[in-house]
């Protein structure tokens, strides 16, 4: 068995549906959701607890996954056992060599867009004024690379904010896109060139994508850093292109 705590918002909620996932489908063992999700209806085509439904359900002893556990090794291990994953699973190499299959388990809404336009995500909100937060200059210089554009879409939990505003004003083929939660990570899902903002919402957007142009931050210091042992969700592929910031 095992238990499954959802915790943060849809990014967050992916990547712990997708941890809970692998281990089940490697272990076969049933799984329980616990807690509320920010899935969106309709946006998960099963739930875990039907897909896993003739899995095993052991439950005892228990152990307990979260950030710091060395998931490689605990695959190894096939004492029965009754696993709770409480955590944020936010390391790429989980993930890399099983996009196809784990993007399977997702509805993300069919989107045309140019391969020429660009989608733009912009946080705000619970990081503003952190370290984690991205300057202007980041956003705009990084759409000054790709030189000729045709449309620059624009997504953020803070539409109004002055970074939006300032990039609206600085070019001319703006446009403000943000709609639902599931509408803006879809989006990104299907565009070809991405600028991205710090956070699993913006990765889990270009990680599924098939964009040949990923922009995303390097910083010096804060998430994905390095400097945190628990969160390493950099790509070594020529799709990502890291910017550094201060």
């Amino acid at each position: 068995m095992i238990e499954l705590i959802y915790s943060g918002r849809l990014g967050n909620n992916v990547l712990q549906y997708s941890m809970a996932y692998l281990l089940s489908k490697e272990l076969n063992y049933k799984i329980k959701e616990i807690g509320n999700s920010y899935f969106p209806d309709s946006f998960l085509v099963s739930s875990l607890e039907n897909i896993t439904s003739g899995g095993m359900e052991i439950q005892g002893p228990v152990v307990i996954y979260d950030d710091f556990t060395p998931l490689e090794e605990e695959l190894l291990n096939k004492t029965p056992r009754k696993i709770i994953l409480n955590g944020y699973f936010q390391k790429s190499k989980y993930y890399v060599n099983v996009k196809d299959e784990i993007k399977a388990l997702f509805n993300f809404k069919d989107v045309c867009l140019d391969s020429d336009d660009i989608v733009v995500h912009i946080r705000k909100g619970d990081i503003a004024n952190t370290e984690n937060d991205l300057p202007d200059d980041y956003f705009i210089s990084a759409i000054k690379r790709f030189g000729c554009l045709k449309n620059i879409y624009i997504i953020s939990d803070e539409p109004e904010h002055n970074t939006v505003k300032k990039i609206c004003d600085q070019f001319d083929c703006v446009k403000i896109a943000t709609k639902s939660e599931l509408d803006d990570m879809s989006l990104m899902v299907n565009a070809n060139n991405l600028i991205l903002s710090n956070g699993t919402f913006s990765w889990v957007g270009a990680f599924f994508s098939d964009a040949s142009n990923i922009i995303s931050a390097s910083p010096r210091t804060g998430w994905n850093s390095g400097l945190i042992p628990q969160i390493n969700l950099k790509i070594d592929s020529p799709r990502w292109k890291y910017k550094g910031v201060n």
